[in-house]
């Protein structure tokens, strides 16, 4: 069965890893093409290293579209003819099932949001995000959501009932314990003591992440336990980054 997944872009971010992650987890991922909306950020060489095809648009970020996209990327769809399309986010959900349902090859929409509050989200975000509840009716033959909090939230929003929930999966054999001496090389290298106990969060500097509850709640933490130590892995989590000042100042 071929499969070509339409996607916002392919920088770092969690559905593109997971994107990522799902075909390398095929038998044959050469049966599974990729199409940007954007560019090919980090993950597209090594999509083509599994022998996976990739296409990029090189539409800007935030920047208009025109209708002439939609048509462009549907004789696309048309000349490749896979046997069905997965689009992932809310642009590519609307334009790539726009393109695929006039190419009349059947369409599943990804969605992994969960959080569609003004104050955490851009206002094209919302608008991309409401004119795909309208076109969920006769666009999506069904609805991939890694969530029942997405679903329930989109329901809210007046998406029709087509969802189906996949979580996250991860292959449990790709993480093994660290050795002492690799723990403690790390340990030492971080400053941190060898008793400590270590609580981590990776999460790159973005509101949606709720650094500020898990500031609040480690304070608790710490009451209790004076020696755990919080280590954060993310882009914009420096000390001097608006974004961390700000979160430890309140």
């Amino acid at each position: 069965m071929k499969i070509t997944h339409i996607i916002s872009g392919l920088d770092r971010g969690g559905a593109e890893n997971v994107l990522f992650r799902l075909i390398g987890a095929q038998p044959n991922p050469s049966m599974h093409s990729v199409i940007s909306l954007t560019d090919e950020g980090i993950f597209g060489e090594r999509l083509r290293a599994l022998g996976v095809e990739v296409h990029c648009l090189g539409l800007r970020r935030g920047g208009p579209t025109s209708p002439l996209v939609i048509f462009s990327l549907s004789l696309k769809l048309r000349q490749k003819r896979p046997d069905a399309v997965q689009t992932w986010m809310y642009h590519a959900d609307l334009l790539g099932g726009i393109a695929a349902r006039l190419a009349g090859i059947p369409v599943c929409w990804g969605i992994h949001h969960s959080n569609l509050s003004p104050e955490h989200n851009k206002r094209t975000t919302l608008l991309v995000a409401k004119a795909c509840s309208w076109l969920s009716l006769i666009i999506p033959s069904k609805i991939i959501s890694c969530s029942h909090r997405s679903v329930d939230v989109h329901l809210g929003l007046g998406y029709a009932d087509k969802f189906q929930v996949i979580p996250n999966g991860l292959n449990i054999s790709d993480y093994k314990p660290l050795t002492p001496d690799l723990r403690n090389n790390i340990r030492k290298s971080l400053n941190i003591s060898f008793d400590c106990k270590i609580i981590g969060h990776i999460g790159r500097a973005e509101p949606l992440k709720d650094h500020s509850t898990l500031f609040a709640t480690f304070a608790k933490i710490a009451e209790i336990c004076p020696e755990a130590v919080l280590l954060l892995a993310g882009s914009g989590l420096h000390a001097g980054d608006e974004y961390y000042e700000n979160i430890i100042s309140v």
